[in-house]
């Protein structure tokens, strides 16, 4: 009985999560870059529309919290095939444009993550 409680509860929390925001008041990231990955991996991890994330939205105030930020952190180095990837750099820059942006510090080799994220865009988007 707890357990079903409590999976009543977790549904109610992703539905109240889902419809508290359905567009953002932020610039919408530009497709196929670094930011627009960035911004789709938070709305797939956080289980919101794409359009609710915009450039300067903030990951932990449209529903995110530690467990998804480091959820997040797990698609990024996944999607990026960098292992290497901190977690931490989510937790200090919470918005597509920081991430974005603290991305590019770390990565091994210049505009390979920005190269990456036009390839993801093109891949998603093939057949269309």
């Amino acid at each position: 009985m707890a357990s079903q409680t409590g999976e009543y509860c977790a549904q109610l929390i992703d539905t109240a999560r889902r419809d508290t925001v359905q567009q953002s008041a932020s610039e919408p990231p530009t497709p196929g870059t670094l930011e627009h990955l960035v911004a789709g991996v938070f709305a797939e991890v956080i289980g919101v529309p794409e359009s609710v994330i915009g450039l300067d939205d903030d990951f932990i105030q449209v529903g995110g919290d530690s467990v998804l930020t480091t959820k997040a952190a797990s698609v990024l180095r996944d999607v990026l095939d960098d292992p290497s990837l901190p977690a931490v750099l989510l937790f200090e820059s919470r918005t597509p444009r920081s991430v974005a942006a603290s991305l590019r510090e770390v990565e091994a080799e210049p505009g390979l993550f920005d190269r990456t994220a036009a390839i993801v865009y093109e891949l998603d988007n093939e057949g269309l």
